[in-house]
């Protein structure tokens, strides 16, 4: 399924969003539009298709709708990727779940994907309630293997940077400490930033094997559902969606 052109970028995404597909075999309603929403903004090496089975996972762990999607340049989206249609691709959907009625997104960025979802976060504060960062990286230039893809504007992604100064929105982080990727240093950095309200450091965990590993897994949906359940209304929101009879899969 496509967003529309006229939303600024034209995106293809999950073709239901990936909604409580499992919320209740008895056939009660879905969480209204007031009830969080949880937009995953994936890696440089993923797609739509390869995330699409964890997304489903962890939505349904979650208890909450998420909304999956593609960067200009990946999966069928094939036009060339550019710093500027990356962040347009996420401004895209997130006006798209503004004009469906929807006022209360958290957005889940894991790797490359932390870059935009920390931008949006500043750029839409009315719209997002709270960030999860997945392996977030310092700025491009502290991961030299992605500068050859946008060696025209080498800090593309400053995450540390808006995370120190511009978030307002609180913040988790999560992280595997033997990390060759996005090593683990960069999220010690991070953790200093102000907005960062909770991490979890997920001991022996890599860049790519955290979703594949029951025990990561397991461990790292408690750690965020613990997150949003301690922030204001996300926190009643979640607990009301449990009590209405979530079937959770880890």
């Amino acid at each position: 399924t496509w967003l529309h052109a006229s939303l600024g970028t034209r995106v293809p995404y999950s073709a239901h969003a990936i909604p409580l597909v499992r919320f209740d075999p008895k056939g009660r309603p879905p969480p209204p539009p007031a009830a969080p929403v949880v937009v995953y903004s994936h890696g440089n090496g993923e797609n739509l298709q390869s995330v699409y089975a964890w997304c489903e996972t962890l939505a349904n762990a979650l208890g909450l709708p998420l909304f999956a999607y593609d960067y200009t340049g990946y999966g069928t989206n094939t036009d060339r990727a550019t710093a500027t249609r990356v962040h347009a691709n996420l401004s895209s959907v997130l006006r798209h779940l503004k004009r469906r009625g929807h006022s209360n997104v958290v957005l889940y960025g894991r790797s490359i994907g932390t870059g935009p979802s920390i931008a949006a976060a500043v750029r839409y504060p009315e719209l997002v309630r709270a960030v999860v960062l997945q392996s977030a990286f310092r700025s491009v230039v502290h991961c030299s293997r992605w500068l050859s893809m946008f060696s025209h504007v080498a800090d593309i992604f400053p995450n540390e940077t808006l995370l120190r100064a511009a978030v307002r929105q609180p913040v988790f982080l999560v992280h595997g400490t033997a990390d060759t990727v996005v090593t683990f240093d960069q999220a010690l950095h991070l953790v200093k930033a102000p907005c960062v309200a909770g991490h979890l450091w997920l001991i022996g965990a890599g860049h790519n094997d955290i979703e594949t590993t029951p025990a990561y897994r397991r461990e790292l949906v408690q750690a965020v559902r613990g997150f949003l359940r301690e922030h204001g209304e996300l926190g009643g929101s979640v607990e009301r969606v449990h009590r209405a009879g979530v079937r959770q899969r880890v």
